[in-house]
């Protein structure tokens, strides 16, 4: 997250609990094809929003509290 780059996670429950549900998300091989062809658009918005809630949530002053 904290690379800023754009996610796309296999879909389950802690992914989407800590990506905060921002990220793109796949169950088959053939959802991630589509989301690489069809949503390459969003990729910009998510990488930003990653890159924020990277500092936020996994900073070392909140790991280490």
């Amino acid at each position: 997250m904290n690379l800023s780059i754009p996610i796309l996670a296999f879909d389950c429950v802690y992914n989407r609990a800590t990506t905060e549900e921002k990220c793109l998300y796949w169950k088959i091989a053939e959802d991630l094809q589509n989301l690489m062809k069809n949503k390459s658009g969003k990729f910009a918005e998510i990488a930003r929003e990653m890159g924020e809630a990277g500092k936020r949530l996994y900073s070392w002053e909140r790991i280490a509290r």
